[in-house]
């Protein structure tokens, strides 16, 4: 039984690790998006990412998009006790970096970010 449970959870891990893999392969940004991004790095506004995603996929992803140079920060899964919807990310990246929350934005894909000003 150990045998089988083992091989089952080997499994699983290689099977998630070729889910990210792919999701990495086939990812594609919005039309525009990297162009804008170019540009705000370009007029000296600081990019950051905080996602709920662990940093090296993070790293992965960006570095396939070739923007990865562009982020002074970059902020994972394994950077907070808590996970989004909890504010802890953004509130580590504003008290990094001195920032006053008036003057941040946070842009997100999902109902986790919008909830995120709702707790701050």
């Amino acid at each position: 039984m150990f045998s089988w449970l083992f091989l089952i959870l080997i499994l699983y891990l290689k099977t998630s690790y070729l889910k990210v893999f792919l999701y990495i392969i086939y990812l594609s940004l919005f039309n525009g998006l990297k162009d804008n991004l170019l540009d705000f790095h370009h007029k000296g506004i600081n990019l950051t990412v905080a996602s709920s995603k662990g940093r090296d996929a993070l790293i992965k992803i960006l570095k396939k998009q070739n923007i990865y140079h562009i982020f002074t920060f970059i902020g994972g899964e394994e950077d907070t006790k808590n996970k989004k919807p909890s504010p802890d990310i953004v509130n580590l990246i504003i008290n990094r970096y001195n920032y006053h929350l008036n003057d941040c934005l946070v842009v997100g894909d999902t109902i986790f970010d919008i909830e995120i000003k709702e707790l701050m």
